[in-house]
């Protein structure tokens, strides 16, 4: 049967984690401290177990084309670059058990128990339990994992809820302060395209959207270049339009893009690192804007939140455990 994985973001832009459902006949939430038994690492207060470690690492490295063991062994920039990418997700899940703990938010017994039920009904959905085995493997997953992230992510959930409560939270919502960060120009509107390219077509696809910036300089427009002048690329090249997002919603770097540019110009074409990106900015309209208010006070809470978990992740001090200090993140069993 068709795997049933399910996505869960655990906050804009950040980590996509591909969760697996359990058996129903789990204990919910009982014993799972630190998804798992064998404590690896601590981040802060906060227990990071090998099966834990081990699942970020692995798909990490599963993302990066082609590389093997070997390249990690003979290449300090790969172990740093995969030791930052693992410990920048592990921090963001530990800030949301910590500071839960700090807000004196827990789980309920009815939010336990609709994890529990919801656990029954996709596992049913896998047919069998070699069905369900097999996802756990194919995505380096445990059971422990899997209950400790949807714990957190429970806990994400209510602390977001509580902490921008009107009244209540610590961030500000009021027309006031929102129409004060619009003034700010923390908010804003671009268009952009985008390919993604390999190490076989990388010069290739560059040449092909500096064709289409140029294009688009000369008065072309950015949509119909995408939808009609280069159908060859068919679904490959692909266009966006965002009116009105905000810092942390997109990526960085195209977040950063937007920013350097005059409303109305473009960029040059933009290396993400696996893709080409041409980006124009756009003024964001008074219109728009009003239309939209309280979707532009949930982005301004949203980015308040993040904002306030990246800062308390940074914060917090990493440390294997005696014994585990020589792991290798990309040679985990």
């Amino acid at each position: 049967m068709t795997s049933i994985l399910k996505t869960v973001k655990i906050r804009i832009l950040s980590l996509f984690l591909a969760l697996v459902l359990l058996f129903s006949t789990l204990p919910i939430l009982a014993s799972c401290s630190n998804g798992g038994k064998r404590t690896v690492m601590t981040i802060g207060d906060y227990n990071v177990s090998y099966d834990m470690l081990r699942y970020f690492a692995m798909n990490y490295i599963s993302s990066y084309e082609g590389l093997t063991e070997k390249d990690f062994e003979e290449s300090e920039e790969l172990q740093k670059k995969l030791y930052d990418n693992v410990i920048t997700s592990l921090s963001e899940i530990a800030s949301y058990a910590l500071l839960a703990k700090k807000h004196k938010i827990s789980l309920t017994k009815d939010e336990k128990k609709a994890i529990k039920e919801e656990f029954k009904a996709a596992k049913e959905a896998y047919g069998s339990d070699d069905a369900y085995k097999k996802d756990l493997e194919a995505n380096f997953m445990t059971e422990d994992v899997f209950l400790e992230i949807m714990r957190v992510e429970a806990l994400c959930d209510k602390l977001y809820d509580y902490l921008t409560s009107p009244g209540v939270g610590m961030f500000k919502s009021d027309n006031e302060t929102i129409d004060a960060d619009i003034e700010a120009g923390n908010f804003f509107s671009a268009e952009y395209s985008v390919i993604y390219y390999t190490s076989k077509n990388k010069d290739e696809r560059k040449q092909f959207m500096q064709q289409m910036l140029d294009e688009a300089k000369a008065g072309a427009k950015l949509r119909e270049l995408c939808d009609d002048g280069y159908v060859t690329y068919g679904e490959e090249l692909a266009y966006e339009y965002y009116s009105a997002f905000t810092y942390r919603e997109k990526t960085e770097i195209f977040e950063e893009t937007v920013k350097s540019l005059g409303v109305g110009n473009y960029s040059d074409v933009v290396d993400t690192g696996n893709s080409f990106l041409v980006v124009h900015r756009l003024a964001l309209s008074s219109e728009y804007v009003d239309k939209n208010y309280n979707t532009i006070i949930a982005k301004y809470l949203s980015r308040e939140f993040f904002g306030y978990i990246d800062d308390y992740a940074e914060s917090l001090d990493v440390k294997f455990k005696k014994g585990n200090e020589d792991l290798k993140l990309w040679d985990m069993e």
